[in-house]
């Protein structure tokens, strides 16, 4: 056979290697989205991005990359207090692995910043996770009104869990994504001149509301407020009337359809009383969690007591009635496992991503999607997962890296302020 009858030299195969060169880096994003519902698989992408940093520094050293500062200064906030806790950890050797897995992210996204630089699209990346939340999302309203889902796991009668089954975790997942869909959808309104798309967010409202998660709740409401802010400083009060109408509905109907989802909205209400009890209904009974996070705290207060404490030691000691798993409060879970140093070494991680959001979300720049996401992502008062646990920092680590690879390649170029967008 002819070299140039060879399939691997056809046009059509030149096409397809040269588009996934361009865009494998997204690819493993939206494969990081794929995966989340299927145990701890989520580690492949992750894996396959550390590999490729080792290997670019392998072969090009530190040259061409951008200034990484800001984003070494934020991996040391978070990481330098875990090495520290090892001192005085309850489980020195957990401490220690999340302190390497803090590491590794930090070099994986060495190479996302490196490879955006060179070439990135942000279409493609919000468009692919959109995608995949719209087919998640009729896929758990599939659950909810059939009784299973389109893979036959069953709606257990209470909560929403869709694809994420047996585990009550697409709410948050959703909340967390959100700016990706809100973005997808605003690309499409600018780009067709039509506002349908809003359309969309009822049924993805409707899931994060059947979910049950307030933590989600919370989330959705933080991201709204920041779109919000957004489209008044736009006068664009016909599209704030559009996606409030459209909330208006997602809630008054899920809420005629499920009454748990109505009583659950009211014991959420009745957290704004000063009732002790009803605090604790209206925050998923973790008032005993927060309280035996804050006494562990309180035995060792300068360097915590390291991750995976509170369960064992929180109960031996008579802490807490039941074995918690974390402290159900980011801020609180790293005031315990790193004391002082590690709870101001957080806020001040923290703050500088608010910064830099708040700074993207007022000149909206084109990094300000992802800046919004990483930074609810840190928010202190997430309750939803442990800080430190394995799913959680991959997330963070993945929002984060993003948002500074992004704002390495853009810079200040605005993105919502003009009707073309650019990939």
């Amino acid at each position: 056979m002819k070299p140039e009858n060879r399939f691997t030299d056809s046009p059509s195969t030149s096409f397809w290697r040269d588009w996934l060169v361009r865009r494998h880096v997204e690819l493993l994003v939206i494969l990081f989205v794929v995966v989340q519902p299927f145990g701890e698989s989520f580690y492949l992408p992750v894996i396959i991005l550390l590999l490729l940093s080792l290997n670019g520094f392998y072969r090009e050293g530190i040259r061409s990359l951008p200034n990484l500062s800001l984003y070494m200064s934020v991996a040391l906030l978070l990481t330098v207090p875990l090495l520290i806790a090892s001192v005085s950890a309850y489980k020195v050797d957990k401490t220690l692995i999340t302190t390497l897995y803090f590491m590794l992210y930090t070099v994986a996204g060495v190479y996302v910043i490196r490879r955006f630089a060179k070439s990135f699209s942000a279409d493609f990346l919000f468009y692919g996770i959109a995608a995949i939340l719209m087919f998640w999302t009729f896929d758990a309203l599939i659950q909810y009104f059939v009784g299973h889902n389109l893979f036959g796991w069953p709606y257990n009668g209470y909560r929403l869990t869709g694809i994420f089954h047996p585990k009550i975790r697409i709410g948050i997942v959703f909340a967390h994504l959100s700016p990706f869909l809100i973005e997808a959808g605003r690309r499409l309104s600018l780009r067709s001149g039509q506002n349908w798309h809003w359309l969309l967010l009822a049924p993805y409202f409707a899931v994060v509301l059947l979910s049950g998660s307030r933590s989600a709740w919370l989330t959705l409401l933080v991201v709204w407020f920041v779109y919000a802010v957004i489209l008044l400083r736009r006068r664009d009060i016909k599209t704030i009337g559009q996606i409030l109408l459209i909330l208006a509905v997602s809630i008054g109907t899920s809420m005629l359809i499920s009454d748990k989802l109505k009583n659950r909205l009211e014991q959420t209400l009745s957290g704004l009383s000063t009732d002790p009890e009803a605090i604790n209904t209206a925050t998923s009974l973790r008032i005993e969690a927060w309280q035996g996070a804050w006494q562990l705290f309180l035995d060792y207060p300068v360097t915590g007591v390291g991750v995976k404490a509170l369960g064992d030691l929180g109960f031996q000691r008579g802490y807490t009635s039941i074995s918690f798993g974390h402290a159900h409060l980011y801020g609180l879970d790293v005031l315990m496992v790193t004391g002082i140093i590690g709870l101001i070494a957080y806020l001040v991680a923290f703050g500088l991503v608010f910064w830099k959001a708040a700074v993207s979300v007022w000149y909206e720049t084109k990094a300000f999607p992802f800046w919004l996401a990483a930074g609810a992502m840190m928010l202190p008062f997430n309750m939803h997962w442990e800080f430190y646990g394995v799913r959680s920092i991959a997330w963070l680590w993945m929002l984060l890296f993003i948002a500074f690879a992004v704002e390495y390649r853009y810079q200040n170029k605005t993105s919502t302020k003009t009707k073309t967008i650019g990939h």
